[in-house]
């Protein structure tokens, strides 16, 4: 359509077309209509199960705020009833993180609560496991049963990195005219990837 346009043949092509310097040398364009974004094609991976899918519930943050809470649960217990009972430190200090960590995974209450401030930071923390736990287990089955596709290269810095992808591009485009321009950056390290062999011209079988 360029062609016809420049030839006479044809008083106006309707595009859209690529505005490029070449083609800019042979016609007269318009004000721009759209832009558009441009987009590598990547092939799809296999579908895996993600080994650490037991992980995915919950935020890596909300993990550590886990471990933190179970952590401060259990100290201020000890700090709150080491003198009341009979019992050397260490051992109190022993089955009170087992017991607060046996609230978090739902398990049973081994030890007697005599104190009221046991009883107050006991129920506080088993109310706050259970809403946990129910949220962790609602989610978990859902996400071990899907099945993903990895996406390593999510930018072009990435597709320089692997050294096993090969680029193809079809010739002759407005795309690939301008990139094979372009003066520096990672659209320039892209075409030098034709120094290693990993950039190739593509033709179509109709070409």
């Amino acid at each position: 359509m360029v062609g016809l346009v420049h030839r006479h043949e044809a008083d106006i092509a309707l595009g859209p077309h690529d505005l490029t310097e070449i083609r800019s040398t042979a016609i007269d364009y318009t004000a721009p209509i759209f832009s558009d974004a441009r987009k590598f094609v990547v092939g799809q991976s296999r579908t895996e199960v993600d080994p650490f899918g037991f992980t995915l519930p919950l935020a890596p943050l909300v993990w550590v705020g886990i471990l933190i809470a179970l952590l401060v649960i259990a100290m201020t217990a000890v700090v709150l009833q080491v003198n009341y009972r009979r019992v050397p430190r260490h051992s109190f200090a022993h089955d009170v993180f087992f017991h607060t960590y046996r609230l978090l995974i739902q398990q049973g209450i081994e030890m007697r609560l005599e104190a009221i401030s046991e009883r107050i930071i006991t129920c506080g923390w088993m109310f706050g496991s259970m809403i946990l736990y129910w949220s962790y287990c609602s989610n978990l089955m859902s996400i071990l049963a899907i099945r993903y596709a990895p996406q390593p290269i999510q930018t072009i810095q990435d597709l320089l990195e692997n050294h096993k992808m090969s680029v193809i591009f079809p010739p002759g485009t407005a795309l690939t005219d301008y990139i094979e321009n372009v003066e520096s950056g990672q659209l320039r390290d892209l075409v030098r990837l034709r120094d290693v062999g990993r950039y190739k011209d593509f033709r179509s079988r109709n070409q």
